[in-house]
């Protein structure tokens, strides 16, 4: 079977898995945290031997300290997902949540409620801990998860992602809700960038390189490529900085129009600022 073929039943399975974990109770969710945080320590010596793995192979590979300091787990590591496990625990379950409730004047009351997006698929790189960290906060929110980590930890996320899907079994929930892209190959990133009748949303997390994959493969349909939120420092710097320079300068944000100016009236004036900087319209003298 080809990549593109696994990655759709892969999404298929996530799909309907997303309908099951919308409608779990915050309990169960809480209870898939629980074991979950109970199967990291418990199961620490089993994920750091896989992790031990990928650090060889990588060395061998010649891969430098600051990516092999990424891609390293420890025991105060695996504790602190267990943390977060057990922080998320604490959180309220936002599903259903109801916001910004107003009266109408017919009495209506009409509001904002928090709804899961569906199916979220995570693509990062070399830190393995993300594997847990992303697949809790999707999970918690009802959303399914599928995980694509970087191929330089496959070992490692294996190992946690079995432990994510033993958790969920035993609160009750669909083992599919969370699944890992258990292969090296990049036309697995290029598959699932094409399945938006599967997957809700994409997410990036990394430097700029793989940004600009994803979103490159993403352009099958435009409405899909606006799903695909991108996740980079640097990237999300600019842009603040960007914002803030349009701030002060007295312009509008993009996207927003100015009140009281209609959107012909800003595009004459954008085309006779322009005219007036490239000179007098050498015709129009001449007819005058």
């Amino acid at each position: 079977m080809s990549v593109a073929a696994d990655m759709e039943q892969m999404a298929v399975r996530a799909k309907e898995a997303s309908r099951a974990l919308a409608a779990a109770s915050g309990a169960a969710k809480d209870a898939f945290l629980a074991a979950l945080a109970d199967l990291l320590v418990s199961r620490r010596e089993l994920v750091l031997a896989a992790n031990a793995k990928d650090l060889a192979a990588a060395r061998a590979a010649g891969m430098d300290a600051p990516r092999l300091d990424r891609l390293t787990l420890t025991p105060a590591v695996m504790d602190a997902m267990a943390d977060a496990c057990r922080q998320i625990i604490a959180l309220p379950d936002p599903v259903g949540a109801i916001e910004q409730a107003r009266p109408r004047p017919n009495g209506l009351l009409v509001g904002r409620m928090r709804v899961p997006l569906g199916v979220i698929c995570m693509i990062y790189e070399s830190r393995p801990n993300v594997t847990v960290d992303a697949a809790i906060l999707c999970l918690k929110a009802g959303n399914a998860v599928i995980l694509k980590g970087g191929s330089e930890a496959l070992a490692s996320n294996m190992a946690l992602a079995d432990l994510l899907r033993e958790a969920l079994a035993a609160a009750g929930l669909p083992a599919d809700a969370a699944q890992l892209v258990a292969t090296a190959d990049r036309a697995a990133v290029a598959a699932l960038c094409k399945l938006d009748q599967y997957i809700d949303v994409i997410i990036p997390r990394g430097g700029e390189g793989l940004i600009r994959a994803v979103v490159s493969q993403a352009t099958g349909a435009q409405a899909f490529q606006r799903r695909v939120p991108r996740l980079c420092g640097r990237g999300r710097e600019r842009g603040a900085r960007r914002k803030g320079d349009r701030q002060r300068q007295g312009a509008a944000p993009r996207g927003v129009q100015r009140p009281g100016v209609p959107a012909r009236a800003r595009a004459r004036r954008a085309h006779v600022f322009a005219a007036r900087r490239q000179g007098p319209c050498r015709g129009r003298r001449g007819a005058a």
